[in-house]
């Protein structure tokens, strides 16, 4: 069942107040990130063909909390935040002279208007990965044109959109419906066979405007 970490008691002030944006992610049912394996996942923001290095382990980011405790699958309502200086710097990526970002992992706890509120679960580097390394091209070589396409088609948000305040979007398509359905691995229907099928290392991102309102909390 999917959880929502508990924000500071009311009356508390917020850790941090700010304007900027970020990426809501959409995360599988179940555990990724293979366990004996760097804790570093694949963003996909399919709307702009762009892949990311999602890095949770790095020394310098002081990450506290153990990944299998985090348990980013269980979280309702997951992101990723940026600084307002980190978010400038993200909007560069393409940009030799800037290698990476730092984030902030977060659970979103309320949407009131324009305001956000969120706990802060952890913090992340991103890195934007170069096309001739990660590419459409290598991934349909890899998992198949059908699975591709449907990513390409937005697979991610479709399957893996657990929020119960969403309005799930109707994505069609790109395979008919009748072929995938006679396939053995039920991906397009079942989150769980998604994430094994991509083994454990993709999540959906959609942005956040770079002027949403954000008040954070610690966990």
């Amino acid at each position: 069942m999917a959880r929502r970490p508990e924000v500071d008691t009311p009356g508390e002030k917020p850790s941090m107040l700010f304007n900027s944006g970020g990426f809501e992610l959409f995360v599988p049912p179940t555990p990724f990130c293979p366990p004996g394996k760097p804790l570093v996942f694949v963003m996909l923001e399919d709307l702009k063909d762009t892949f990311y290095e999602v890095d949770y382990q790095a020394a310098d980011l002081q990450n506290m909390t153990l990944w299998s405790e985090l348990a980013l699958h269980t979280v309702l309502d997951p992101a990723i935040v940026f600084p307002s200086l980190q978010w400038q710097k993200f909007e560069n990526l393409a940009d030799e002279s800037v290698e990476k970002v730092t984030g902030f992992l977060v659970a979103i706890q309320s949407r009131e208007g324009d305001a956000w509120t969120a706990v802060k679960l952890g913090t992340v580097h991103i890195r934007k990965y170069p096309e001739e390394v990660v590419n459409w091209r290598v991934l349909e070589s890899v998992k198949g044109p059908e699975l591709g396409a449907e990513m390409q088609a937005g697979l991610l948000r479709h399957v893996y959109n657990r929020r119960p305040s969403s309005v799930q979007r109707s994505i069609p398509y790109v395979t008919p419906r009748r072929i995938l359905d006679k396939m053995e691995r039920s991906w397009h229907k079942d989150g769980a066979a998604l994430n094994w099928n991509l083994d454990g290392r993709f999540v959906g991102g959609a942005r956040i405007a770079r002027d949403q309102r954000w008040r954070l909390y610690a966990q």
